[in-house]
This record gives structure tokens, C-alpha cells and sequence, in this order.
């Protein structure tokens, strides 16, 4: 009975860390971290619901974050050569931010990644209003968590259904998630050359 006790408050421990470690990795990176908590879904490590939630509130986080560094630059540092390179980036990518900022944090989420940081970062510099920030991202998060822990979830499975051996299904996970990464940055390379172009 008492073996029984310690293992479940170890299981129980260790969740709570799970969790409070896809918060950190959701303010420091994003749609790995999700991936990843939709893949212990799968595999029960995870509650999804709680995963979900605790997802949405690592992402709010880094909003809030990303949005707080953007007013302090506009307060403090005004144009140094980093702030005009976020502000460059961004307007490249979503020209119509200045009349459409609440559309263009919406569809920054979905958009390619990296560039979510960046949206928020480029709303604290232009001043605009932390409520349209917020309900932007709030609701860009809702259907992109969903997604990403879908995916994660789906690839779980898949990688466990093809073969039980649980070393050879790490590894068609780590490779697919590999290969998720180097698409984004290439689409993100191929549409900043574009840009640059044009």
C-alpha cells in the first residue's frame, strides 16, 4: 500500500513538472513544445484537456511578454538597429498591419513560425491597444493549440501504430518533427527572398 502511494505521488510529480515545463517551453519556443504535449497525450503522460489549457496560458504568456518588451523599447530605446529590424520583418510580412493590427496578430499564429514573437513585440512598439493584443491572441490560440496537439497526437499514434518498439517510434517522431521544422524555416526563407525581390 505504501509502494503504491509513493509511485502514484512520483506519477503525480512528475506531471506537474511535464506541465510546468510545456509552459516554459511555450514562452521560449511554441509549436514543438505543443506537438510534443500532443504526442504524451497520446501516450497518457498527459491529461489533454490540462495540456491544452496550460498550452493556451504559456501562450498568453509569451504574448504578454512579447507585447511588454515591444512598449519598453518604444519608452526607452526608440530606434536602434534591432528595433527597425522587427519593425522591417513585420511590415514585410503583413503590410496592412497599421489599419488591420487585430487580423494581422490573428493570422501571424498560423502564419510561419517565429513570426507570432515578433507581431507582439512590433504591438508594443506601434502602441496598440493591449485588449486588441490579447483577444487577437487569445483566439488565434485557441484553434492553433487544437491543431499542433492534434498533430502531435495524430503522430503519436501513427509513429506506435507502424511499429510497437518504442525506440524505433521515438525516432519517427523525432524525425518528423525534425523535418516540420526545416519546411517552416524554408517557407520562411523562400517568402522573406521573395519579398526581398519584390
Amino acid at each position: 500500500m505504501h509502494q503504491l502511494f509513493v509511485w502514484e505521488y512520483f506519477v503525480a510529480t512528475h506531471e506537474v513538472l511535464g506541465y510546468v515545463l510545456l509552459f516554459i517551453g511555450l514562452i521560449i519556443e511554441g509549436e514543438i513544445a505543443v506537438i510534443v504535449a500532443g504526442i504524451f497525450a497520446y501516450l497518457g503522460w498527459f491529461s489533454f484537456p490540462v495540456a491544452y489549457t496550460v498550452a493556451i496560458g504559456g501562450g498568453v504568456a509569451k504574448a504578454c511578454i512579447g507585447y511588454s518588451i515591444g512598449q519598453y523599447a518604444r519608452a526607452h530605446i526608440g530606434t536602434r538597429p534591432w528595433v527597425q529590424k522587427i519593425e522591417d520583418r513585420i511590415v514585410k510580412f503583413f503590410p496592412r498591419f497599421e489599419t488591420k493590427p487585430f487580423w494581422s496578430i490573428w493570422v501571424s499564429r498560423f502564419f510561419i513560425l517565429g513570426v507570432h514573437l515578433f507581431t507582439t513585440i512590433f504591438s508594443g512598439l506601434r502602441n496598440v491597444p493591449f485588449g486588441t493584443v490579447l483577444k487577437a491572441d487569445i483566439l488565434s490560440l485557441v484553434p492553433w493549440t487544437a491543431l499542433m496537439m492534434g498533430i502531435g497526437y495524430t503522430l503519436g499514434y501513427t509513429a506506435l501504430t507502424i511499429t510497437k518498439d518504442i525506440q524505433t517510434g521515438s525516432l519517427i517522431i523525432f524525425v518528423s518533427i525534425l523535418t516540420y521544422v526545416i519546411i517552416q524555416k524554408s517557407v520562411r526563407r523562400f517568402y522573406e527572398l521573395r519579398r526581398r525581390k519584390q
